[in-house]
């Protein structure tokens, strides 16, 4: 019935032809059964108008009511029945209506009921093919987001990209324009290529024959847009972001359309575009282009994970070359610093600089004193050079600039022309080394050059900064390497002078207790390395002691005088000490049988230098001085002076056999880094109290010349060296540093006073926990003119009283008791004084809390106007 009824012929004749058949059926019946029907004849003309309006609706029921209304009076006519009274043909007229529009409308609504399920099925079967299709895409993207996730390679992941994008989009060809790494890191906001020195580059590319791709320059990537899609669906059409340009670009490829679509990240970024060519007209689908998005964001983070295990990989093959240089120079170190001949040590340093590097020969100049006329030379060849003799001439002219700058040089064939020094060399006629150049001179500490290490002949490709930094770090080992065996030839002297030295001190031992016999003096003997004291019998008993009681101290000597003496004999002895001198002094000591004078004699000898021994007698003069007892009381002692120098807490160190031991420990095989770092700073500190010592000697004047000193370095490197007092006693150190440039001043001199002031400050704070130090460094004017830095550095210990705020830097006095030896500020007083500058102390109370704080001007250019300032005018000096 729903086939009958939806067919367009039918739907206009078949309904009407089943009226007229139904009506004519109605009138055959209603005649062949009136008998049975009377009184309702209209029966059958009602059904048949039931029947029409079923079919055909409500018109053609109503067509029916009017046909059948006729043929039911046309019936009643011809057969003589009575047309009733007018309420009996009302009654049959508004029945036939009434079945009409019940059954039409009936009719009606089932046809229109049954056509919209026809058109929900009809969408129903379109909706599960559209589904069915988006299954298959996004199986097909899984695929492809499988295949762009496993990919880590990225030249491999770009042409999978570009082929991927082509086969999508069934495009003739594809090409794929990518920023530079890392542009990628730029800003999001980052618009399209606007900048100047923004471009893309050609990363990948399907599709294209050997011309088309020789050509590809032509599209200019400022054509296309890094935040929106560009589509040219033909060559002569226009489109979003299309201009002419591109259409002529576009042409000149031999393609008609073009659809490129950005490659942005999840956080917005743009990597690049991949375009699709084609050489017929193409209107990409908005679902094709959506496509294509989704798959430019899976790629752009593909790329990115690309380039980010790319970028791992290249770090880790650093870090591994670099652990194999390390280690390399760690063998090198041990090797270098365990050599003792000179000889030994250029071939090692010559050899190991020459392997660590990569070239095919190295050169290591050694001059002595610095005459380069008297030069000692060293050369390592690689066996490819040592077996076909291709041993290049050294670069004299190249040596000799090295030299003169002082400094690492670096040549390759790309940058040589580029230094300004180039030209000089061009000049005098140095030809360009084959394989490139590199130079690094052995400095020392304070800056004299040793010599020079030179190597030529790169194995693989040329030379880098890298390499330059490695020969760096092995001309300074080498330096220190060269020092420590001038250092070793010398304390091989030294121990040979002292020897000779010890035996002098016998013979005259000897003699000297002959005389103690012959004439009842005392004699002593002082060792100055280790600060014993040895007295004979009769010195002993001078001093009101039994011969056993002296415990051979030099306080417990300093004890047994009067204490109006006591100072004058510690300066007498200290004067002797320091200026390498005799020294004669009276004082008075208390004796069994009363107050006795004794007059001492000394002679201080050392070694090197350095103070190794005393030699004196003592004599009883108690007599004589009752005699002058008169003329002593008219006149004043002489004013000894100011000490020359201090040394009170250093002296007695044992600096010689220190200085080996140190050597020695250093470079000993079995001896860890970390244990190298504490001997390094065990030596550096050894010197400053090498160069204390020196500087209380009468005749030593310091020919060392000032260098540029950062104070807020001589800091730091002195929180290390007292980091064990502060952690351990919880003490908390602040810093701040407002001024961390250089200034010209002595070096060892400047760590002096600083490491007094700080040992001070750890000293006087509390160490309960409380404790607080708090350095600053800051640029400064003295006077309003004179430029400098200024050093501060504050505790919150117990303060300085004012009468001794007033005699704190007066020599040997100190508030530690046995623990000070009243020397340190005084020294620093003088050390800041010479440099041209001020120290001051203030003390700030604010209830029960107290703060001291030490202020320290130096002048920049003091010391450049009095002291040369590089070793040239040090030597000329």
């Amino acid at each position: 019935m729903s086939d009958f009824r939806f067919n367009a012929g039918e739907r206009t004749v078949s309904p009407w032809l089943v009226a007229m058949v139904a009506s004519l059926g109605a009138w055959v019946f209603t005649g062949l059964a009136w008998t049975w029907l009377q009184p309702q004849l209209s029966l059958l003309f009602v059904a048949a108008v039931a029947v029409a309006a079923y079919y055909g609706g409500s018109l053609i029921g109503l067509a029916a009511v009017a046909v059948n209304l006729v043929l039911t009076y046309l019936f009643l006519y011809t057969h003589s029945f009575a047309f009733g009274h007018s309420g009996q043909q009302l009654w049959r007229g508004s029945l036939l209506l009434l079945v009409a529009a019940a059954v039409g409308r009936i009719s009606d609504l089932g046809r229109k009921a049954e056509q919209h399920a026809q058109s929900l099925a009809a969408d129903l079967n379109l909706v599960r093919t559209e589904l069915a299709s988006q299954k298959a895409d996004f199986g097909w993207f899984h695929k492809a987001s499988v295949r762009l996730s496993s990919s880590l390679e990225l030249s491999a992941l770009l042409r999978e990209i570009v082929s991927v994008v082509a086969m999508l989009q069934d495009a003739d060809a594809g090409v794929l324009l990518l920023r530079p790494f890392p542009a990628s890191f730029e800003p999001a906001d980052t618009p399209a290529l606007d900048a100047e020195n923004d471009k893309l580059e050609l990363a990948a590319h399907t599709g294209f024959s050997t011309e088309q791709a020789e050509r590809l320059g032509v599209l200019d990537p400022a054509f296309f847009s890094l935040r929106h899609r560009v589509v040219m669906h033909d060559a002569d059409g226009n489109g979003p972001g299309v201009t002419p340009e591109l259409r002529e670009a576009v042409a000149e490829l031999k393609f008609r359309a073009l659809f490129s679509t950005p490659i942005l990240t999840s956080e917005g970024q743009a990597l690049g575009v991949v375009v699709s060519c084609f050489k017929e007209a193409h209107q990409p689908s908005e679902r094709e282009m959506q496509a294509m998005e989704l798959y430019a964001r899976q790629a752009a983070n593909a790329i990115e994970n690309a380039r980010s295990y790319g970028t791992s990989v290249s770090i880790m093959q650093q870090e591994q070359r670099r652990a194999a240089v390390l280690r390399a120079l760690s063998e090198a170190s041990v090797q270098i610093n365990s050599a003792l001949a000179l000889d030994s040590l250029l071939q090692t340093i010559t050899e190991r600089a020459r392997e660590i590097v990569g070239a095919h020969q190295a050169f290591t100049s050694l001059a002595p004193q610095g005459n380069w006329t008297q030069s000692i030379n060293c050369v390592s060849l690689s066996p490819k050079y040592r077996d076909s003799g291709g041993r290049q001439p050294e670069r004299s002219e190249m040596f000799v600039l090295a030299c003169s700058l002082n400094k690492p040089l670096l040549v390759t064939a790309e940058s040589q022309r580029k230094q300004p020094w180039w030209s000089v060399a061009s000049t005098s006629g140095a030809v360009q080394p084959p394989s490139g150049w590199v130079a690094a001179p052995l400095i020392t500490r304070d800056g004299r050059n040793l010599g020079l290490i030179q190597l030529s002949g790169k194995i693989d490709g040329e030379f880098k900064e890298e390499d330059q930094s490695i020969l760096v770090q092995l001309a300074q080992m080498a330096s220190v390497a060269v020092e420590n065996v001038r250092l070793y030839r010398e304390a091989q002297e030294q121990i040979t002078e002292r020897g000779r030295a010890q035996e002098a001190l016998q013979r005259s031992k000897d003699s000297l207790h002959l005389a103690q016999q012959a004439a009842g003096i005392g004699v002593f003997e002082w060792d100055l390395q280790n600060g014993t004291i040895t007295w004979s019998d009769e010195i002993a008993i001078l001093h009101g002691m039994q011969p056993r009681e002296f415990d051979g101290k030099y306080e417990t000597w300093i004890n047994t005088i009067y204490d109006e003496d006591r100072e004058h004999v510690h300066k007498a002895v200290a004067r002797a000490i320091a200026s390498n001198t005799e020294y004669e002094v009276q004082y008075r000591v208390l004796h069994k049988e009363g107050t006795r004078w004794l007059e001492a004699r000394g002679q201080s000898f050392s070694t090197a230098g350095t103070p190794v021994l005393m030699l004196g007698m003592a004599m009883d003069i108690t007599t004589r001085k009752q005699s002058e007892e008169a003329l002593r009381r008219s006149e004043k002692l002489a004013a000894t002076g100011r000490l020359a120098a201090a040394i009170a807490h250093e002296v007695n160190n044992p600096l010689a056999a220190v200085t080996n031991v140190l050597f020695l420990l250093r470079t000993h095989d079995t001896l860890d880094d970390e244990a190298r770092k504490y001997v390094a700073t065990a030596e550096l500190e050894l010197s400053r109290v090498t160069h204390i010592t020196r500087q209380t000697l009468g005749f030593y004047r310091d020919v060392t010349h000032p260098v540029e000193t950062n104070a807020a370095t001589i800091l730091d490197e002195l929180l290390c060296v007292y980091a064990k007092p502060i952690t351990g006693n919880g003490i908390t150190v602040t810093k701040k540093y407002d001024f961390e440039g250089t200034i010209t001043a002595f070096h060892s001199e400047i760590r002096q006073v600083f490491s007094n002031l700080l040992l001070n400050a750890i000293e006087a704070v509390p160490h309960d926990g409380t404790g607080a130090v708090r350095l600053h460094v800051t640029r400064s004017r003295k006077n309003g003119d004179t430029e400098g830095i200024r050093i501060m550095i504050t505790d919150n210990g117990p303060g300085i009283s004012t009468e001794n705020r007033e005699r704190i830097f007066e020599p040997f006095f100190t508030t530690k008791g046995q623990k000070g030896t009243g020397l340190g500020l005084w020294v620093s007083q003088g050390i800041v004084n010479k440099h041209g500058g001020e120290i001051r102390a203030r003390t700030f109370v604010d209830g029960a809390a107290r703060t001291t704080c030490f202020g320290v001007f130096l002048p920049f250019e003091h010391l450049k106007r009095t002291y040369p300032t590089t070793p040239a005018e040090a030597a000329a000096a």
